[in-house]
């Protein structure tokens, strides 16, 4: 049900503005030309799809109730060129939720998101005290101050709901805190009450950790996807009227985590049955780890670096699968 949900959003948002993805197409064939560049791990920046909002709309400008369509058009416009699907096995998104984030964002970490945007299923998950399906995920690059975001448009049971995260040399708390800050500009009183439920001090922090979580998991080096095949950004096709880049099929699939997930539910299985001589498997949660770089014979420099979650003994768990 997760995936129609997902394409069932993909075609309200193109019969609501039936010309969106040939404007689309129109900006990113005058990208450096005609407007300004933008990183390639953003696919289309929200300028433009403001611009296309204020087109099908006949406006020169929109008011506060319209930037919500600019953030949904953005999430599926980009979702829609690969359509990605990510189901995580049970036992790897239980861990992944229980993420905490601290010290400074790993801002270079989330510029390898496979795709452009992703949709994440989240089966019986609750968000910021609403019940939700999944969660579409992409990056921006802001066209007044080149400020980089990870936008989240999370599919509630009673809508989607943008969320916002700024990423830089800053915690997230301080991440959360800017988005909060500007925020305040761009909403009317009778939205402050469902902003201020969800990036209040405490709640946005808990909001925000699972979503990255699960995000950082596939921006890692080596995520586990069943099959061996890896998801990627498509490269444009020369055709008649030039370099184009062409929407995916249907949607795909891509199953997350299982072999190691199987393995985790094993040897939570196994108890007190395990031989104790031998290591538990585990994961062991995302986290930050010290440094010292540098040659040996000069001075070091002490630095923090990123880690994702990493399966501890993975090789002892898929032995034990092995036996059955």
């Amino acid at each position: 049900m997760n995936t129609i949900r997902s394409l069932e959003h993909l075609r309200a948002a193109g019969a609501a503005y039936p010309e969106a993805w040939k404007l689309a197409e129109k900006f990113i064939q005058d990208r450096g030309s005609g407007v300004p560049d933008w990183p390639s791990w953003c696919f289309l920046p929200m300028a433009a799809w403001y611009a296309i909002v204020c087109k099908t709309l006949h406006r020169e400008s929109l008011t506060v109730a319209n930037f919500h369509e600019v953030a949904r058009l953005a999430a599926l416009g980009s979702w829609r060129i690969t359509q990605g699907i990510y189901n995580f096995h049970p036992a790897i998104f239980s861990e992944l939720c229980q993420t905490e984030m601290s010290g400074e964002l790993p801002s270079d970490v989330f510029k390898r998101l496979p795709e452009w945007c992703i949709y994440i299923n989240t089966p019986d998950f609750v968000w910021s005290g609403t019940s939700t399906n999944g969660f579409f995920a992409h990056l921006e690059h802001d066209a007044n101050d080149g400020r980089t975001e990870l936008r989240f448009l999370v599919d509630t049971k009673i809508g989607l709901v943008p969320f916002i995260i700024h990423i830089g040399k800053w915690s997230l708390e301080e991440s959360l805190k800017r988005v909060a800050r500007e925020g305040y500009y761009w909403i009317n009183d009778a939205q402050k009450p469902a902003f201020d439920s969800i990036y209040k001090p405490g709640a946005a922090v808990k909001a925000a950790e699972p979503l990255l979580a699960l995000v950082l998991y596939l921006c890692s080096k080596d995520p586990e996807y069943k099959g061996g095949v890896n998801p990627n950004k498509p490269a444009p096709k020369k055709t008649k009227k030039g370099w184009r880049l062409f929407p995916a099929a249907g949607p795909r699939i891509w199953q997350i985590g299982y072999e190691l997930g199987a393995a985790i539910e094993r040897a939570k299985a196994a108890g007190s049955g395990q031989d104790k001589t031998r290591p538990r498997a585990h994961m062991r949660k995302a986290h930050w780890h010290g440094y010292w770089v540098g040659p040996r014979s000069e001075t070091q420099e002490f630095t923090f670096r990123w880690l994702p979650p990493i399966p501890v003994n993975v090789d002892l768990w898929r032995e034990e699968l092995a036996v059955d």
